[in-house]
């Protein structure tokens, strides 16, 4: 499991929060993507550049199970990235249009 990478938004990223979660559209690749709060707490962290470990930290608390947390992080951060919505800082993944939710199936 990987515990930082901290990340960047992707500039064709527009993000539009809403009181039940977010929406992001990246522009360049004409998909739109619905997040719900969960989802787009990490998101959010991520694109801060905040460590995996750490966004599970916050989210687990004291009473939460870490590894299945950090393992959720994980999973998101990896879709997130394939998605176009986050980037690493390099070039961005070409994997070509993608439409749907970027957290479908996450949770």
């Amino acid at each position: 499991m990987q515990s930082s990478h901290p990340r960047i938004p992707i500039a064709e990223v527009e993000a539009t929060i809403l009181d039940d979660g977010a929406v992001l559209i990246n522009v360049k690749r004409q998909a739109c993507y619905r997040l719900d709060r969960r989802a787009t707490f990490i998101w959010l962290r991520l694109s801060e550049g905040t460590p995996i470990l750490d966004i599970a930290r916050e989210i687990s608390g004291s009473r939460g199970d870490m590894a299945a947390t950090a393992s959720l992080v994980e999973s998101l951060h990896e879709k997130f990235v394939h998605a176009g919505v986050l980037g690493t800082g390099g070039p961005e993944p070409n994997y070509g249009p993608q439409r749907g939710r970027a957290a479908d199936n996450a949770h």
